[in-house]
């Protein structure tokens, strides 16, 4: 059986060798004749089957071989289901207080580690069966868990990433508080600086002997009754 597991391994190395070689003749398509082309690549195409007929002779050791992976995927699919719990578990904990951030985050990122770790074994796992599995014509399996995988390796982080959203939202609405009152103090102090130079324009003004109306500082004679102001240049004179 470790011998024909071994000769399977090795036809495995030829296989994707060729595959690689007919990728290579693919792309120097262009640089040679279409008939030069068309032999190499066929010679290549040939081996390939030759490979694949001898692979598929090993049938038994391709059998032994998925029920092995098959367990071992049981296997992943149980460390996934165990990181989910314990993602789980973490979040409880963490709501009712028993961590600080920096340690839930630090949690959270080792469970997501962890779970993407198994995501990309168990994927690489489903690959592996349903390439034996073509090779003596059975069904290809479906990755089951690779959903339940991807939940868990893209939503553990989610609750941290909640709370630095609400964070966010609660310092902008600070941002525009601080706003509304630095605006609302800038238009207080210009409203008074307005006020000042009101009074000291009317501080300045001159009254009309006459009718008492006050006038501009630089007025000869009264904007109301016309009369002429005491203390014009005309007087000085």
């Amino acid at each position: 059986m470790a011998d024909d597991l071994k000769k399977l391994e090795s036809l495995e190395r030829k296989r994707k060798d060729l595959l690689k070689k007919l990728e290579m003749i693919e792309e120097k398509k262009s640089t040679v004749a279409e008939e030069v082309y068309e032999k190499v690549k066929k010679d290549y195409e040939n081996r390939l089957d030759k490979v694949v007929a001898e692979m598929k002779t090993l049938e038994g050791a391709i059998r032994t071989e998925i029920e092995r992976l098959s367990g071992e995927m049981e296997k992943v699919e149980a460390k996934l289901k165990e990181y989910k719990l314990q993602d789980e578990e973490i979040d409880l904990r963490y709501s009712l207080g028993e961590y600080e951030d920096e340690e839930y985050k630090k949690l959270k990122r080792g469970v997501k580690k962890g779970s993407s770790e198994e995501k990309a074994r168990y994927r690489e796992i489903v690959d592996r069966i349903n390439w034996l599995k073509g090779l003596i014509g059975e069904e290809e399996i479906e990755a089951v868990a690779e959903e339940e995988a991807v939940e868990v390796a893209e939503a553990v982080a989610e609750p941290v990433e909640e709370k630095a959203e609400e964070s966010t939202e609660v310092e902008k609405e600070a941002e525009i508080l601080l706003e509304e009152i630095l605006k609302a103090t800038d238009e207080k102090k210009e409203e008074e600086e307005a006020e000042v130079e009101e009074e000291k324009k009317e501080a300045e003004k001159v009254q009309c002997p006459k009718c008492g109306f006050m006038n501009e500082p630089d007025s000869w004679y009264c904007e109301k009754c016309g009369a002429e102001i005491l203390g014009t240049p005309e007087e000085e004179k």
